[in-house]
């Protein structure tokens, strides 16, 4: 219920109120990892970045499969111009845990910023 009250505070238009949904019904069930990634969404989108990180290792961690939790990683690594390799390795989970054509394109955008990164610079 709570998760369906989430749903609807985010379609509302309202985060903080999606996010401490989220986050209760995270608390009040912690065998389903749901709520507690879609709390982590929504603070990322709440600029509070560093504590959706966080949230998402611990999802990892206990939850090493959930592809959408290391695309939202990711992303988030990505936004802060982090070490391109850990958060390649991140993609390539996503891939190999059924993220499909995102997570795809995601490792394929990192790739190329990698390479990108490693060709020396040229002159004259």
């Amino acid at each position: 219920a709570l998760v369906e009250l989430a749903r609807l505070e985010e379609v509302a238009g309202d985060r903080e109120a999606a996010f401490a949904l989220y986050d209760r019904a995270a608390r009040a069930d912690e065998s389903n990892h749901f709520p507690a990634r879609e709390a982590a969404r929504l603070l990322g989108e709440l600029g509070r970045s560093e504590e959706a990180e966080a949230r998402l290792n611990e999802i990892l961690v206990q939850h090493p499969y959930d592809a959408r939790a290391a695309m939202l990683l990711a992303e988030l690594r990505i936004a802060r111009d982090a070490e391109v390799a850990p958060t390649l390795a991140l993609a390539r989970r996503a891939i190999f845990f059924g993220g499909g054509a995102p997570a795809q394109e995601l490792f394929d955008r990192l790739e190329a910023e990698g390479a990108d990164e490693s060709q020396p610079e040229r002159t004259g």
